[in-house]
């Protein structure tokens, strides 16, 4: 998880034992400074964006190497 504001910033990352042709759905939730990431419905990390944190903003998937398939990308508020 990678923020941009006056460059780059990773967040959080971690492996993953992905497969090839193996479609995974993929969710972020953000409270506050609070980031929350999950694969398939399970969490998989959580951070803390203590430095800077975005009040706004767009989001963005990126591959820097390789290619990725996306099937549909949306983003909505977070009903309690």
């Amino acid at each position: 998880l990678v923020k941009a504001l006056d460059g780059e910033n990773a967040l959080a990352e971690m492996p993953y034992p992905w497969h090839l042709d193996q479609p995974y759905a993929l969710a972020l939730r953000v409270r506050g400074r609070s980031v929350e990431a999950f694969v398939d419905g399970r969490r998989v990390f959580q951070t803390v964006d203590t430095e800077r944190p975005l009040e706004g903003g767009a989001a963005a998937l990126v591959c820097d190497v390789g290619r990725i398939d996306v099937d549909r990308v949306s983003v909505h508020p977070i009903r309690d």
